[in-house]
């Protein structure tokens, strides 16, 4: 059981803001992972993400005398007004499964294997069980891992 204080002012968890210090500017997209709150997880909208690489540029570097609060200040407006953007949504009574449309949405913009393209193992002919089919993209990784990922499969390690 968690103390109160680290509890108090739960509800600005799913507050839709940036966080912001000094250069820094980062997105707090908490729509985005409704699951992790206990929560029924709807597609999420693109809200604040047209700016990313605008934001992710903006460093320190030849900006000694900058004044930061003046820089960001439509950042620190919204940031402000945090408790007007708190998700709800309906209570997920089993979060470790999603629903159908939103594993729908989710599956088109997923890649669903790791997989190295210009290296693919070629297995014998036959039925080799699902692990054999699937590609994992192996390279640089120690020789303890490479025997776990195979395990249980046909495929032979060298």
């Amino acid at each position: 059981m968690l103390p109160h204080y680290c509890t108090a002012g739960r509800d600005i968890w799913r507050s839709v803001t940036y966080l912001i210090c000094w250069e820094i500017v980062e997105c707090y997209l908490p729509h985005r992972v409704m699951r992790q709150f206990g929560l029924h997880q709807p597609i999420p909208d693109q809200r604040l993400m047209g700016n990313q690489a605008a934001l992710h540029l903006t460093d320190r570097r030849g900006r000694a005398n900058t004044d930061w609060e003046l820089t960001h200040i439509q950042y620190i407006d919204i940031w402000a007004a945090r408790t007007d953007t708190v998700e709800v949504g309906l209570t997920c009574i089993d979060t470790t499964h999603a629903s159908g449309d939103y594993m729908q949405w989710y599956r088109v913009r997923t890649v669903m294997y790791i997989s190295n393209p210009t290296q693919r193992p070629t297995f014998a002919e036959g039925y080799l069980g699902d692990g054999a089919r699937a590609d994992y993209l192996v390279s640089n990784c120690s020789f303890f891992l490479i025997v776990f990922l195979f395990q249980n499969t046909s495929v032979k390690l060298i």
